[in-house]
């Protein structure tokens, strides 16, 4: 009798200890199990598999949108779309993927120990589907903080069902409402990040752009959203004449000779009062004065008291230390707008070029005689405002830094900007 008992008991022992094994592994005995999906999204999946406990080898699993293509021989062509190789051990497995929306799925697991040698032991579990949810993707288009005439921040945010996909934004923009034929440059988002902004200088002041934003999923063509279209202005000069810049003068709105801001107006040679048919590289005027006399004065001469020529301390001292300078576009013209601190108020001075025997600088050179001498006293030059302004090239800062005034040849021919009090 105690013997029939001790056989129970050891039977008993051997089947509970194969029904622990089954509740940890149950598919012990298996080579590869195709076991399901987890997560499903419109652009991510989790597959699940395993392998047998008892071997080594490749993992992974073949995914294909067609339930014929889903290859079981190792020897043949794979399916690339998603074909995952890592050694492990075996065990359970799970590989995350990228899917496309609204679209159904068959994957099976695969597993081989050695490579793609007739002699490896493969292996392949059933073959099961899933169905991914349409795209929820849609993009927005967030307001514009103009920050300077040279730095605007364009602002836009996604919603989606979950987390987000990494994606492509792109911010497009023009001055007219039915052309948006300008971008900023693309930029990526990462997973999960549902707002974003991007600062980008615009070409022009005085201008009211319309802009929107694009976002690509990077799925298809199909899946590209875009936001709506908004508007933003970027403040050009201020209008009326003259301009109160919160300077000790008032400053002309244009140059002399010009009746808008972006014209050049008149070129004249230093302590001269009329444009010349030909520049001559000797300016006949060699006189050092404290400050140009009124009968040598282009401003005074051809707009009347008590319009003037502004100083050397007034073009250095005073724009300097009141106002911003940001080098700009204004219609179409390169050039300098000064920004009031104390008001913000502006005017533009057109990047005019210069005469020196002949025309030329057009676009690059901002140049505008001062009533002042040159500082070494000398008679064959004078003080003026004068920077470059190589727009295009990236090669100048944006925001010029004062003092703004150096020597020039009293011979070259520059416009005039009038002050007066």
């Amino acid at each position: 009798m105690k013997r029939v008992v001790c056989v129970l008991l050891a039977a008993l022992l051997v089947v509970a200890s194969s029904c622990r094994k089954d509740e940890k592994d149950p598919f012990a005995g298996k080579d590869t199990v195709t076991i399901g999906v987890e997560d499903v999204t419109f652009y991510l999946v989790t597959l699940s598999g395993y392998h047998s406990t008892e071997k080594s080898g490749t993992y992974g699993f073949f995914l294909n949108t067609n339930r014929n293509n889903l290859e079981s021989n190792f020897g043949n062509k794979r399916i690339q779309e998603d074909n995952y190789n890592t050694w492990k051990d075996g065990g359970y497995y799970k590989i995350k993927t990228t899917v496309k929306p609204a679209t159904t799925y068959y994957f099976r697991s695969y597993f081989h120990t050695g490579g793609v040698s007739a002699d490896a032991e493969q292996f392949v579990g059933e073959i099961l589907s899933f169905t991914t949810p349409d795209c929820t993707l849609q993009a927005y288009t967030d307001g514009a903080e103009v920050k300077s005439p040279v730095e605007v921040e364009l602002k836009g945010h996604i919603t989606v069902d979950g987390d987000s996909p990494s994606y492509a934004c792109i911010f497009h923009y023009g001055t007219s409402q039915n052309q948006l034929d300008q971008t900023v440059p693309t930029f990526l988002m990462s997973a999960g990040e549902k707002s974003f902004s991007k600062t980008f200088a615009p070409p022009q002041v005085g201008v009211t752009y319309y802009y929107k934003i694009e976002v690509d999923p990077l799925l298809g063509d199909e899946y590209v959203r875009e936001g709506e279209v908004k508007s933003f202005t970027v403040p050009g000069p201020t209008s009326g004449n003259p301009v109160d810049l919160g300077t000790s003068v008032k400053w002309a709105s244009c140059n002399v000779g010009a009746s808008s801001p972006e014209q050049y107006g008149k070129f004249f040679m230093w302590g001269e009062t009329s444009q010349r048919s030909t520049w001559p590289l000797d300016n006949p005027y060699t006189d050092i004065p404290t400050v140009l006399p009124s009968s040598r004065d282009a401003a005074t001469a051809n707009l009347g008291s008590p319009w003037r020529m502004p100083t050397r301390a007034e073009f250095s001292d005073e724009l300097g230390a009141k106002c911003i300078a940001y080098k700009t576009r204004y219609k179409g013209k390169n050039g300098v707008l000064f920004v009031s601190k104390q008001n913000g108020n502006s005017i533009f001075l057109p990047s005019a070029g210069y005469y020196y025997n002949s025309y030329g600088y057009e676009g690059t050179s901002c140049f505008y005689w001062s009533a002042s001498p040159a500082l070494q006293g000398t008679e064959t030059y004078a003080s003026a405002f004068y920077t470059l302004t190589y727009l295009d090239s990236g090669r100048d800062p944006a925001v010029l830094d004062p003092p703004f005034v150096n020597n020039r040849d009293r011979a070259d021919g520059a416009p005039v900007r009038a002050v007066r009090q």
